[in-house]
C-alpha cells in the first residue's frame, strides 16, 4: 500500500467516525464509500460510548430512588459475544445508614449493593451476552467490582440488546439526611461478533 493510499484510508477512517455521511474516495483502483453505520458493523475494537467527569448535584432530602444518569445503548452493539463494561465513582455520606447504589439495564436492577460506612465509593461492572443478544452474565452482581473474590454470585439476565436499552445508574438513601453524589462515570462497548 502506498503512504498516499495509507494516508486516504486513514481519512476516511476518520471521516466515518465523524459523520454519518460518510466520506467516498478512490483506493486501490475501486470506489470506496465509507460510512459510520458501516465501520460500526465490522469493527470489533471497544469503544467508549459515554463519559462525564462532571459530579452530579447532591441527591439529598428523599428517600425516592433518584436517577443520577439515563444513557440509551444502541440496540446491536454488542453483538451476541459483546460486553458493557460500567465504571462508576460516587462519594456518599459516611455513616451507618444504607445508601443503595444500583445499575438499571433494559428496566431490570442488573448491580446492586448497600453502602454503609464507606464514602467514596469505585464501582466496576461488567455484563457480557453469552453467544445470544437476549443471554446476559453479570459478573459478581452485588459487589463493588468484578475482581477478587468474596460471596457474591454471578447473575443472570434476559435483556434483548438487538434493540435499544437503556441503562440508569440510581441511587436510594435511607436516611433523608444522607447525601449522594455521581463523581463520574466511563461506559464502554466491547463487540463480539
Amino acid at each position: 500500500m502506498s503512504e498516499l493510499d495509507k494516508k486516504a484510508s486513514a481519512l476516511a477512517v476518520a471521516a466515518a467516525l465523524t459523520g454519518a455521511e460518510g466520506w467516498a474516495g478512490i483506493q486501490g483502483g475501486a470506489d470506496v464509500l465509507i460510512t459510520a453505520a458501516l465501520l460500526k458493523a465490522y469493527m470489533k475494537a471497544p469503544y467508549i460510548l459515554a463519559q462525564d467527569g462532571a459530579a452530579s448535584a447532591v441527591w439529598t432530602g428523599s428517600l425516592a430512588t433518584h436517577d443520577f444518569l439515563t444513557i440509551t445503548i444502541p440496540g446491536g452493539s454488542l453483538g451476541p459475544k459483546g460486553s458493557l463494561k460500567i465504571e462508576s465513582f460516587w462519594t456518599i455520606s459516611q455513616n451507618a445508614n444504607t445508601k443503595t447504589v444500583m445499575h438499571k439495564f433494559g428496566g431490570a436492577t442488573i448491580n446492586s449493593w448497600p453502602v454503609t460506612t464507606s464514602g467514596n465509593v469505585g464501582s466496576l461492572l461488567r455484563m457480557n451476552n453469552r453467544n445470544d443478544q437476549a443471554s446476559q452474565f453479570i459478573a459478581r452482581a452485588g459487589s463493588t467490582s468484578i475482581y477478587g473474590s468474596g460471596v457474591n454470585a454471578h447473575g443472570a439476565a434476559a435483556i434483548d440488546t438487538s434493540v435499544d436499552q437503556v441503562l440508569t445508574l440510581t441511587g436510594q438513601l435511607a436516611n433523608a439526611s444522607d447525601t449522594m453524589v455521581l463523581e463520574g462515570y466511563i461506559i464502554e462497548i466491547f463487540p463480539g461478533f
